[in-house]
């Protein structure tokens, strides 16, 4: 029976923008618990010995955060199996934080040593190896003791196959796409952050002919300054009682003051854009390439700065975050910014994104069988609640009223009512809101009973189980704040349609992987491929099967192709 062995790497750590350069972090020591209370710090890389070990089935090698040294491993040649991960176990278990010193505290016990307070400000590289032999070891034996908590309890909660079938697995993968990275163009970004930076600046002269002489940046001064004038908002934040000032808040008022909302609006969006090429720039490698990180169970950690992880079962991205790169809003600007990521010579970008997911499960699993029905016919329900909305006929060229539909859809689905509808669009009128409102539930009663039986069932329990069985609590359902409680509610409901989706898309990732090396991007339920030109024929055929079976409904997949991110056209 194989052996465990508690692991864990020691690195430089790089960082550009105040963000970690995963990608460019080097092993300066490891440290391994063979049973718990025996741990030993090495300096220096992995040798020929313990590579035989790391790479022997005899020994089950235990990492938390497994991701992270597998990742530097391998870039060493060192292709770790078997493997545990007790990171990617607390995340499945339901714990409030992933991160090894929380998890040591809660359920050893025992207070660890931080990286903050070995290091004191240096990189790990500038210390002495008996410096670091305290925090290094502990890190190993605690990884060790915590796996034999952990694993006795996926199984309790039958968690084992989501671990071992659908999470362990993708642990390679991530790797993968980490390693290869994404090219980015640099002279189209350079020109674009020019004129980013342009374009900013001309919102904020003309927002500050209006406000006066205040930092746009500051949402104190922008809140005391809107309140001056008399904006109507009504909403204002919880602590210190100012007006919000976000996009959604200044939409709903525009018609009080257009120039200035306008004005201010794009400001905003330009400060926004402005970060992403900022990021492109100055997160690339010497390669020219972004290497993102794709987080299963919270961002990377440095002991007391992980943060939590979506608790839908969702990836993360993170330095940089392409799941949040523009794609609605102005459409030209959006458009410009994924420009900027580009396939190599000789390759092009291939993707595939699962149409229309998140509604094909719900009729699964609310359920509703008039939404089955409109996708048997072809018919995109979106469309449908559009038309309602709006009074005519609208297409997935109409993005703002698409991405209204989209939106109330979602949000119907979390039991809200009518006055969403104007708040999430503000041209749609309240009589008309309450109308489609109205006729949403005559035509698809399963919607509203599904938010009610979410509700009943959450509140009596404090968790849930999804589709594959991803188990989730939600303590606030018990919370003395009403506003506590709806929001776990509406959390609740999401999870049954976002947790399935979720799976879906892991499972499809390995799927992709093991057919081909060039998966380079997921973003939600769409995943990017770089490819030999050669390869492309291929490729579509991967990803167009991609989800073939993994649900008891059809889950068709979008092929779309190009030189760049922001020029794909359909296949």
């Amino acid at each position: 029976m194989p052996r465990l062995l508690g692991f864990d790497t020691e690195t430089t750590s790089p960082t550009r923008l105040g963000k970690f350069i995963v990608h460019e972090a080097e092993i300066i020591g490891y440290s391994l618990a063979t049973e718990a209370g025996r741990a030993a710090y090495v300096e220096g890389v992995p040798g020929p010995d313990m590579q035989d070990i790391l790479e022997s089935g005899e020994w089950v090698k235990v990492f938390h955060n497994a991701k992270f040294d597998l990742g530097r491993l391998n870039r060493l040649g060192i292709k770790v199996y078997p493997f545990e991960d007790t990171k990617i176990a607390a995340y499945l278990l339901g714990y409030l934080s992933t991160g090894l010193k929380s998890l040591t505290r809660q359920l050893l016990s025992t207070d660890p040593i931080t990286y903050s307070q070995v290091t004191g400000g240096r990189d790990m590289s500038e210390l002495e190896p008996a410096e670091i032999v305290q925090y290094a070891s502990g890190d190993a034996d605690n990884t060790l003791r915590l796996w034999l908590i952990l694993q006795p309890q996926l199984e309790r909660e039958g968690l084992t196959w989501l671990y071992e079938d659908v999470e362990k697995p993708l642990v390679y993968v991530l790797i993968g796409m980490e390693e290869r990275g994404v090219l980015v163009n640099e002279e189209a970004t350079l020109t674009l952050h020019s004129d980013i930076l342009a374009r900013k600046e001309e919102y904020r002269q003309a927002t500050l002919t209006i406000l006066g002489p205040i930092n746009l940046a500051s949402h104190e001064q922008l809140a005391w300054a809107l309140e001056k004038l008399g904006c109507p908002i009504s909403s204002r934040t919880a602590t210190k009682n100012q007006l919000v000032t976000d996009e959604s808040a200044l939409n709903g008022v525009r018609e009080w003051n257009p120039p200035l909302i306008d004005s201010l609006l794009g400001f905003k969006e330009m400060a926004k854009l402005e970060g992403y090429t900022r990021s492109f720039l100055e997160l690339r490698s010497a390669d020219g390439r972004l290497h993102p990180q794709f987080n299963q169970a919270g961002h990377y950690e440095r002991a007391e700065m992980a943060r939590d992880a979506p608790g839908t079962g969702r990836l993360s991205c993170s330095v940089p975050n392409l799941q949040q790169v523009p794609h609605h809003g102005n459409p030209v600007w959006a458009k410009r910014v994924r420009q900027c990521i580009v396939a190599r010579p000789g390759c092009v970008l291939v993707s595939g994104d699962i149409g229309q997911e998140e509604p094909r499960i719900t009729g699964l699993v609310a359920p509703e069988p008039a939404l089955t029905a409109l996708f048997d016919q072809g018919v995109a329900p979106y469309s449908v609640f559009g038309e309602l909305l709006y009074g005519r006929p609208i297409t997935k060229r109409d993005e703002v009223e698409w991405f209204t539909a989209k939106t109330y859809f979602l949000a119907r689905l979390y039991g809200c009512g009518w006055q969403k509808i104007h708040e999430i669009d503000a041209r749609i009128d309240l009589n008309r809101a309450r109308q489609a409102h109205v006729e949403v539930g005559r035509m698809f009663p399963g919607l509203a009973s599904y938010a009610e039986r979410v509700e009943e069932e959450v509140m009596r329990q404090g968790w849930l189980r999804d589709w594959f069985g991803r188990r989730r609590m939600f303590p606030g359902v018990w919370s003395a704040s009403p506003l506590d409680r709806q929001a776990a509610v509406r959390a609740a409901a999401n999870f049954l349609i976002s947790g399935p989706a979720a799976t879906v898309i892991k499972l499809a990732m390995q799927r992709v992987a093991a057919q081909t090396s060039g998966l380079v991007l997921s973003i939600h339920d769409e995943l990017v491929l770089e490819v030999e030109e050669c390869q492309v024929n291929q490729s579509i055929q991967t990803l167009g099967t991609m989800t073939l079976g993994l649900m008891p409904i059809v889950l068709p997949v979008a092929i779309q192709m190009g030189k760049d991110w922001g020029n794909m056209s359909s296949i």
